[in-house]
């Protein structure tokens, strides 16, 4: 019987975005661009805020991880990752045959995240995790408006 060796690469980065996501120490200017969320351990939150039951863009992004990481989301303890479509891919860089780079990048997203007024100051949290290394977690606070 022959054995066979898996390969296995963690995670290098996660990042969770969405269209109106600021970090708590920026300006009110600063709220539309796309925002790396701080970990909880750090002295500064990035707030995503959202309107109740309005469509918006949500986003959890993982760079590296083989073979492709399992991406989940939740809401407070509310599990929302099939709410948001998974992909996949890879891409190689470099001119040198042989010598080229594999990128893997790995994502859930969905431009039609609605958000609850229950939601208000919940933690948006995004795990990602690939079999046999260690998970990255990722998190905001989620500001929900009423109507």
């Amino acid at each position: 019987m022959r054995w066979m060796t898996v390969y296995v690469a963690p995670v290098d980065h996660v990042f969770l975005w969405s269209d109106d996501a600021t970090d708590s120490t920026t300006d009110d200017a600063l709220r539309r661009t796309p925002t790396t969320i701080h970990i909880p351990t750090t002295s500064t939150w990035t707030t995503i805020h959202m309107v109740e039951k309005r469509d918006q863009r949500l986003e959890c992004v993982a760079l590296g991880g083989y073979p492709p990481p399992s991406v989940d989301l939740y809401v407070g303890r509310r599990d929302v990752t099939n709410q948001l479509m998974f992909r996949h891919g890879a891409t190689l860089t470099g001119a040198v045959l042989g010598m080229r780079r594999i990128d893997f990048r790995s994502e859930r997203s969905t431009d039609n995240f609605q958000a609850l007024a229950d939601d208000d100051r919940s933690l948006l949290r995004c795990v990602v995790a690939v079999r046999g290394a260690k998970s990255v977690v990722e998190f905001a606070r989620l500001d929900v408006d009423c109507k």
